[in-house]
């Protein structure tokens, strides 16, 4: 059986990329794929300015755009936790998109 799971990409300016926060990306952004199987990479850029922590999520999906999410909070692991909830909510939207169009399509055949 080939493994789906998305590659992920972590990089960091002006926060020390630790392997504990490694650690929470990786686990957190894991299991993501399992609402759209054609993700293949997650980029995640993590960031300190103004006393605020960004958490940038660039998903690349096979056959569609990009989706960008983008959060700031005061702590950064609360900024990756809203960022994959942003993210699973993207990606169940762009998956029933995916089937409803599918579904025009076999209604148009039918006609």
């Amino acid at each position: 059986m080939e493994d789906n799971k998305p590659e992920i990409r972590i990089s960091a300016k002006n926060i020390e990329l630790t392997q504990l926060l490694k650690d929470i990306v990786t686990k957190k952004f894991g299991d993501i794929n399992r609402f759209f199987s054609a993700l293949k990479v997650i980029e995640v850029y993590l960031k300190s300015e103004n006393r605020l922590h960004y958490c940038e999520v660039i998903l690349i999906i096979k056959g569609k755009e990009d989706v960008v999410i983008d959060v700031a909070r005061e702590e950064i692991v609360e900024a990756i936790d809203v960022a994959v909830n942003k993210c699973e909510r993207q990606l169940r939207r762009l998956k029933e998109k995916t089937i409803d169009q599918s579904r025009d399509v076999k209604r148009k055949k039918d006609n």
